[in-house]
């Protein structure tokens, strides 16, 4: 069976990575998310190698780039101030990329959701998805705001 429509619940950073994913995939997504005003937990996040080249394939890592701070090293200090660790060159992740990114909590879950908006997905915000039973071939999920949305499983 070729999946045509996905109903991703969820649209934290791993949810709109695979929204995103699906789309490049020609796959219709209908994302819904429970929090309405799409608050965002936490103050910063890293953004290693192997996170950063995932975002490339999805195309949006040089945004996440532009909108945090490279990091091509690191320094580790004991509380006296003696100097534990240096490592000043790290490879980097991939062509263009730096070895890791430091970025507020906020920003790579707006690039993302502008990214999955302008992917065509369709997403709801405010919606609790409270039951998902399989059909033949389809899911069918009820939500709180009385919707129902049909997706192959």
């Amino acid at each position: 069976m070729s999946v045509r429509r996905v109903l991703v619940v969820g649209g934290g950073i791993g949810g709109l990575s695979a929204t995103l994913a699906l789309r490049q995939a020609g796959v219709e997504v209908d994302l819904v998310e429970k929090d309405a005003e799409w608050s965002v937990h936490g103050v910063g996040i890293i953004q290693p190698g192997n996170a950063l080249r995932a975002l490339d394939r999805l195309g949006v890592a040089e945004e996440c780039v532009a909108q945090g701070h490279p990091m091509v090293g690191m320094r580790s200090w004991t509380a006296d101030g003696e100097t534990l660790l240096r490592a000043d060159e790290f490879p980097p992740a991939g062509e263009g990329l730096p070895p890791n990114n430091g970025i507020t909590r906020r920003r790579p879950h707006d690039i993302l959701v502008a990214a999955a908006r302008k992917s065509g997905a369709r997403i709801r915000t405010g919606v609790t998805t409270s039951a998902v039973e399989p059909g033949t071939g389809d899911v069918a999920a009820a939500h709180a705001v009385t919707t129902a949305a049909m997706a192959p499983l």
